[in-house]
């Protein structure tokens, strides 16, 4: 059975003075994701702008691509440490 089916059965299955309960709530989930969207938008590229701006202003010359090179490059440190010590040569 769906989510979609058992919702409805659960609803279903209640009593008719309570289906007020639920449009309302239906209605506060639909409020609550749009405004998940409208936060979720532009405004995240401004936040990372803002946040180099401020590294930059302490005296950071870390970029965005460096820390992604850097990540990659531990990443493949860790899995070279984790398979000489394991002595997994990999497939």
């Amino acid at each position: 059975m769906s989510q979609t089916e058992l919702l409805m059965k659960e609803i279903e299955s209640l009593p008719p003075h309570h289906l007020g309960e639920v449009i309302d709530f239906v209605g506060y989930l639909k409020h609550k994701i749009a405004l998940i969207e409208r936060d979720s938008g532009p405004d995240r590229y401004k936040a990372i702008e803002e946040l180099e701006g401020l590294g930059k202003r302490m005296g950071s010359a870390l970029t965005v691509d460096r820390f992604l090179e850097m990540r990659h490059e531990e990443t493949e440190r860790e899995e070279t440490e984790y398979r000489h010590l394991f002595r997994h040569t990999g497939s």
